[in-house]
């Protein structure tokens, strides 16, 4: 993750420096994380994305791009648990399964301990799902609190962020899907 991260703030021409202070982050953690001896937290792994102009999303697809379809974009992808992208967010995030710049799906734990991070997507429409507990989820200015079975649509552009609504730890698979693609094939 380091690795791409470093290679990401290069690639936009970014000192350690410059990507903290577009993070929020202190330069010292950054480097800290580039060189992999500490791992963000899920706040601290989307500030990082948003600051390289990405999503949390994105970044770990580009950890474990899926197999090249030898130009047969249509084959069925199969992504054993084994050969998974690392967690991300002290373990609490996971990419599923993911067809770059269409649809990507990933299972998010945690204690969800609240925190002020809203985050946005201008390209992504997200669903939650949720698989255990309960969250409380803010989508612009409108709180919503979810259980077992129920399901949010986070429209592409809404400022959003979750937690747990009663203190246990949750469970629950998000999918992100692109907008353009989606509008794009509904005709």
């Amino acid at each position: 993750m380091g690795e791409l991260i470093r290679a990401r703030r290069k690639h936009k021409g970014l000192t350690l420096k410059e990507l903290a202070v577009l993070s929020g982050l202190s330069h010292p953690f950054i480097s800290l994380v580039e060189r992999g001896r500490a791992r963000p937290s899920l706040p601290s792994f989307a500030s990082l994305a948003r600051a390289l102009d990405t999503t949390p999303v994105d970044l770990l697809a580009a950890l474990n791009p899926p197999p090249s379809s030898a130009g047969h974009p249509e084959l069925v992808t199969v992504t054993r648990s084994s050969s998974r992208a690392p967690s991300y967010g002290n373990g609490s995030g996971q990419l599923l399964i993911s067809a770059p710049g269409r649809v990507r799906m990933m299972e998010v734990h945690s204690e969800g301990v609240p925190t002020e991070l809203r985050l946005s997507h201008d390209d992504v429409d997200e669903y939650l799902y949720i698989l255990e507990g309960s969250i409380e989820a803010h989508v612009d200015d409108q709180r919503h609190v979810l259980g077992v079975g129920d399901t949010i649509r986070v429209p592409a552009g809404s400022l959003h962020n979750w937690w747990t609504s009663d203190g246990q730890p949750y469970r629950l698979l998000m999918t992100s899907v692109s907008v353009e693609k989606a509008s794009g094939e509904a005709g």
